[in-house]
C-alpha cells in the first residue's frame, strides 16, 4: 500500500483500526486506472495488521491475494457473469461473524449487488468495492441509483449509504511530464467518519450535489 503513491492521509484511513467495525469503501475511476491494485493492497495490509478473514467475489480475479497474509486469510473466488447476487447470498450464509471480516466485490454492476453491498456494510463487515465513474459525486449517485432499482426506496438507500460510507476514493493515472513511461496517481476523495458526519447527513437527505463543496474542502487538506 505504501508503494502506490497515495497521500499519507488516505493511507491512514485505509489502514485505520476503526474500519474493523465495518463500513463501505469505494475505489472508483475509469477503467485501467489501478482500482483493483489499490483495493488488493488495502486488503493485504489490513490482513497483515489485524488478521481476520477476507472473501473476494470477482469476475475475473485480477490480483493474487488467495492465502495467508500475516495472521489473516483471504479466500478468492471467481463469479460467473450475472452470478454476483447468488454468490453474495451463499457467502453471507456461512460468513464469519467475528471482527475484521472483509468482503471484496470486484465491481458493482447491478442493482442487486449494490443493494446487498449497502446492507452488508451495515452489518459489521468492511465492504471494499470498485465502481466505474468519472468523479466522487458521480460514484455516489450511481450506487444510489443502482440500489434504488432493486425495490429499495430512496429513503432506505440513502439511509444505508449514509450510515455505512467511510471513503470514496477516485483515482486516475496520469503520465508524468518528466518521464513519459511513468504514471502518477492523481486522487480525489470523500471521507465520512461515522453516520453522524456532515457527509452522512447530506447523503441521508439525498443532497448528493451539495457534497461538491465538501469534496473540495477535504481535498484542499492534501495541499496544505
Amino acid at each position: 500500500l505504501r508503494s502506490l503513491g497515495l497521500p499519507d492521509q488516505i493511507r491512514t484511513v485505509l489502514e485505520h483500526e476503526n474500519l474493523n467495525r465495518g463500513g463501505l469503501v469505494i475505489i472508483c475511476g475509469e477503467p485501467g486506472n489501478g482500482k483493483s491494485t489499490t483495493s488488493a493492497a488495502m486488503i493485504r495490509k489490513r490482513l497483515q495488521d489485524y488478521g481476520g478473514f477476507c472473501l473476494t467475489l470477482e469476475n475475473p480475479v485480477e490480483m493474487p491475494l488467495h492465502g495467508r497474509h500475516g495472521a489473516g486469510f483471504c479466500l478468492q473466488s471467481t463469479v460467473d457473469e450475472g452470478g454476483f447476487e447468488k454468490a453474495l447470498t451463499a457467502a453471507m450464509r456461512c460468513y464469519p461473524t467475528a471482527t475484521n471480516a472483509i468482503l471484496y466485490l470486484g465491481e458493482v454492476r447491478s442493482a442487486e449487488t449494490a443493494a446487498e453491498a449497502l446492507r452488508i456494510a451495515n452489518n459489521g463487515h468492511l465492504v471494499i468495492t470498485t465502481l466505474h465513474s468519472s468523479n466522487v459525486i458521480t460514484c455516489l449517485k450511481r450506487i444510489l441509483a443502482l440500489a434504488k432499482t432493486n425495490n429499495m426506496t430512496d429513503e432506505e438507500a440513502g439511509s444505508l449509504l449514509a450510515s455505512s460510507l467511510r471513503l470514496v476514493l477516485h483515482q486516475k493515472l496520469e503520465t508524468s511530464p518528466e518521464n513519459e513511461m511513468a504514471r502518477k496517481l492523481k486522487i480525489s476523495f470523500l471521507f465520512s467518519a461515522n453516520n453522524q458526519s456532515p457527509v452522512a447527513n447530506r447523503v441521508k437527505g439525498a443532497n448528493i450535489d451539495n457534497l461538491v463543496t465538501e469534496v473540495e474542502q477535504q481535498n484542499q487538506m492534501l495541499q496544505e
